[in-house]
């Protein structure tokens, strides 16, 4: 599965501690490859993905085969 990162979750994470940010993307790539990780869906299909202290939310888009990250916020 492809990850797309949108523009407000990559301002987010290039905001974060280096060490933060590297292990987040980890968990996005990991979750994107394998589907290892927590994930919970919340109401209206947006999945929640935790990282460490924080969490992603994220939508597939099953027809292009594309993780959209929408946004990162603390946990």
């Amino acid at each position: 599965m492809k990850v797309q990162w949108w523009p407000s979750a990559t301002l987010t994470l290039l905001s974060m501690p280096r060490a933060d940010a590297e292990a987040t993307d980890r968990a996005v790539q990991r979750w994107a490859a394998s589907g290892e990780g927590i994930v919970i869906v919340s109401d209206g299909g947006v999945f929640l993905l935790f990282a460490g202290a924080h969490v992603v939310e994220f939508v597939i888009d099953a027809a292009s085969d594309t993780m959209h990250v929408e946004r990162v916020r603390r946990a």
